[in-house]
């Protein structure tokens, strides 16, 4: 399979796992059993959990640009990197790294 197909199926997957929870929640509010959806969707979830095993498997056999490379980074000033660190998923500045940059420039 292709890994271009691959990623639009798990895409695809996923707005119908977002309809299917839309679906239990009225049904819910209705007080219809939502046992049979909810069963739906845990399958709906394994395939959405196989397809992601697939493509991982797809893009190690291709293999690609090395890990940790930045689309538009520079490749021979390195401080950059260490400038930025992340910190609670967002990226923070780290300010000694910034201030010994500096210093080194000076």
């Amino acid at each position: 399979m292709d890994l271009d197909y691959v990623r639009s199926e798990i895409e695809h997957m996923r707005v119908q796992v977002g309809r299917q929870r839309k679906e239990i929640l009225q049904l819910q509010r209705a007080g219809i059993r939502t046992a049979a959806a909810e069963l739906l969707l845990q399958r709906m979830l394994a395939k959405i959990e196989g397809l992601c095993d697939q493509r991982d498997r797809l893009k190690k056999e291709q293999g690609g640009p090395t890990k940790g490379r930045v689309l538009g980074g520079r490749s021979g000033d390195g401080r950059a990197a260490q400038m930025v660190r992340r910190e609670g998923g967002q990226l923070a500045l780290d300010r000694s790294a910034c201030r010994t940059a500096a210093e080194g420039d000076a």
